[in-house]
């Protein structure tokens, strides 16, 4: 019994052993699974998040982190690294081995793994000759490269040509160049660009001084070169047409007709003919239209394009203002410019056919570059320009038969107005001039009613503006009733003003100037080599009238005799005999303002 209780409990302690044994097997599995899903769940997490996280670089420093929301955008869209992968570059961008990139590629950051890399130009220049213009270039842009000037090949526009290297990355640019066949006249103050096939004038046109028949100052002259292939032959079939208003005007064939190519030139098959056209700001001014076929079939259109062309009137050009302040006498005829110091009056002389005296007192403005661009009456002869204003009679308002004469030329019609009744004339001029210019207008024509006017300039009283005063080195004695004043004219002549009054030498039976005359300051003085010649190259020099003062300073005095003509005389003095330079100075007189006063 005791043995069966034993068993009894035995069994029951092996059966409680067992399940809790059970028990504790079931717990175990019950852990396990969860540990085997949790292990599920995070690498579950882990795997579709490991492209998200920071990556970073071997020294540990972050890059770009691209957000997810981004990422599952792009992966419904069709990626922009493919279009750009169909667009054409300068050369291929190649990754080389020893090169690193710091920027991912936001575009598609799993393609590939690779990332393009910033690569470094070479620019290189090379003249005609194959020579280097310059030093290398790098450039992460070809764009940034600096183009130097093309080298200069005459009658050609020259731009740059480039060809780069793939797998050097060298980029080489030689010249290329276009034959000009399209430019300016020599000598112009303008430029012609040919663009396509407008011809773009730009730049400053000076104006004529007279309008031609239609009323047109201002003209630009294009210059029209034939190709290199143009032969002899072909010039000779050559047909230029010029249009405008929409209606054809001459047909030239036979391009030889027209050239302004030399006899040599067409030889040598140098083809080329100018072409004028008036280029005035009027509201009707029509361009032309030009056609040219210079013989090898093939025909070019041009218009031209003036909206960059500025014009300079004429009275600009040569520096006269135009009349602005009506001086005359008589009234509204005549108008001296309003910024010179001369006057305009005018009188009837009955005695001369009622001809008009034109009477002018003071300075005439000087006018050096006498170029005969322009027509000044009588600039080939003299060098002083008078401007003159003549306005109509009130009754006269049709200018069609206007007419104006002057000694060298006629001018006739309306063109001539420069306003609704005036017109300006800029007359060359000379103080003192024996032959006084002579103007004839007649306002309506030979058949009018009114007779031609004629007007005389007088030029006794005309005075030369002076462009510098010097530094005076002539005096006279303090007892002196007269003044004297060195100027240089625009001639370059150094002028003694006298003005004043010198009155009789009862001793010496004349009117006497005495002057004393010093070396300009720096002149280098030889005593015994001093000259002095009248204006006949006479020596004149008398040693007592040298003076030298206790500073060892020089001094010369010397006496004219004058009388009241308009001769002036003369004198020249030469401090130094010839041993340097700028010792010798000529003087002349200016008695024209002087009084002399005879003995009471």
């Amino acid at each position: 019994m005791a043995n069966d209780a034993k068993n009894e409990k035995k069994q029951k302690i092996d059966k409680d052993f067992i399940e809790e044994e059970n028990n504790g097997k079931f717990i175990l599995v019950i852990i396990l699974s969860i540990l085997v899903v949790l292990a599920l769940i995070i690498g579950s997490v882990y795997y579709f998040n490991k492209d998200t996280e920071e990556p970073e670089k071997e020294n540990n420093k972050p890059v770009e982190v691209i957000d997810d929301q981004d990422l599952e955008e792009d992966e419904n869209e069709e990626p922009e690294i493919e279009e750009k992968e169909e667009s054409t570059s300068v050369f291929e961008e190649i990754i080389a081995d020893n090169q690193t990139t710091e920027d991912t590629n936001e575009e598609n950051p799993n393609e590939g793994g690779e990332v393009p890399v910033e690569i470094t130009y070479t620019v290189k220049y090379l003249n005609a000759s194959n020579e280097q213009i310059g030093e290398d270039q790098l450039v992460k842009d070809l764009s940034d490269a600096i183009e130097p000037a093309v080298p200069e090949k005459e009658g050609y526009k020259g731009t740059w040509t480039g060809m780069c290297d793939n797998e050097t990355n060298v980029c080489t640019y030689t010249p290329k160049y276009e034959k000009i066949i399209v430019t300016m006249s020599e000598g112009s103050t303008y430029n012609i660009n040919l663009n396509g096939n407008v011809i773009e004038a730009t730049g400053l046109v000076i104006e004529n001084g007279t309008r031609d028949e239609n009323g047109n100052r201002s003209y630009i002259e294009i210059k029209f070169i034939a190709p290199d292939e143009i032969t002899k032959e072909m010039v000779e079939e050559m047909k230029l047409t010029i249009t405008t208003e929409g209606v054809d005007g001459g047909i030239t064939e036979n391009g030889i007709t027209i050239l302004d190519s030399t006899k040599e030139e067409i030889e040598e098959e140098i083809f080329y003919f100018n072409y004028t056209v008036a280029v005035d700001n009027t509201e009707d001014l029509v361009l032309p239209e030009i056609a040219i076929d210079w013989g090898n079939g093939v025909e070019s259109k041009y218009t031209i394009d003036i909206n960059g062309i500025e014009i300079q009137s004429y009275a600009e050009y040569i520096g006269i203002t135009k009349p602005t302040v009506d001086d005359a006498n008589k009234e509204g005829t005549l108008t001296g410019a309003g910024d010179v110091t001369y006057d305009i009056n005018a009188e009837l002389d009955s005695n001369e056919g009622n001809v008009t005296k034109i009477i002018v007192e003071g300075e005439v403005n000087n006018y050096e570059n006498k170029t005969g661009i322009m027509e000044v009456v009588g600039l080939d002869k003299y060098n002083n320009i008078l401007t003159i204003k003549f306005t109509a009679p009130e009754n006269i308002t049709d200018f069609t038969n206007l007419k104006v004469i002057t000694e060298q030329n006629t001018y006739e019609g309306p063109g001539l107005l420069d306003g609704e009744n005036y017109f300006f004339m800029y007359q060359a001029v000379d103080p003192g001039t024996t032959s006084n210019p002579r103007i004839i207008i007649d306002w309506d024509g030979d058949s009018g009613e009114l007779k031609p006017e004629t007007y005389v300039i007088n030029t006794d009283t005309i005075k030369l503006t002076p462009t510098e005063e010097l530094k005076n080195t002539v005096s006279s004695t303090e007892e002196s009733t007269y003044n004297q004043n060195l100027i240089q004219n625009h001639e370059g002549e150094n002028i003694i003003e006298v003005t004043g009054e010198i009155k009789y030498n009862e001793e010496n039976k004349g009117y006497l100037i005495e002057t004393t005359f010093k070396p300009v300051e720096g002149t280098f003085v030889v005593e015994d080599k001093i000259t002095v010649t009248d204006k006949d190259g006479k020596n004149i020099y008398e040693k007592e009238n040298l003076i030298i003062d206790s500073e060892g300073h020089f001094s010369y005095s010397h006496t004219e005799q004058v009388e009241n003509t308009n001769s002036s005389p003369g004198i020249t003095i030469d401090w130094n005999g010839g041993e340097t330079q700028g010792g010798e100075i000529t003087y002349n007189y200016d008695i024209s303002n002087v009084e002399l006063v005879p003995t009471t």
